[in-house]
């Protein structure tokens, strides 16, 4: 995973992960349109969750040094993601990504 390692992949590398990883997430944000009630509240707080796990992996690795750089976590801003990808305004052109601004 390009998230996980980036000193081992080139930049070709991590672009391809980024766009490989974008369309399973657009796979997944189109299927949440099939869904209403409680299966769609269910299916949306499961990706928050899933997001919220990632960045809890992504700060263990940082702390053990296993990524070099800097590493933001975006925890409690699962819901703008979530939220964004359910909307069904993406198209296969778009990127989903986080940003941190620094105070």
């Amino acid at each position: 995973n390009f998230a996980l390692a980036p000193s081992r992949r080139t930049a070709d590398h991590a672009v391809a992960a980024m766009r490989s990883g974008t369309m399973r997430a657009a796979a997944r944000c189109a299927s949440t349109h099939a869904r209403s009630g409680a299966e769609l509240q269910l299916h949306l707080y499961s990706e928050m969750a899933r997001i919220r796990a990632f960045e809890h992996r992504v700060v263990d690795l940082f702390a053990r040094k296993e990524i070099k750089g800097m590493a933001h976590s975006c925890e409690g801003q699962e819901a703008t993601a979530v939220g964004v990808c359910a909307a069904g305004l993406l198209t296969d052109a778009d990127y989903v990504l986080s940003h941190h601004r620094g105070h």
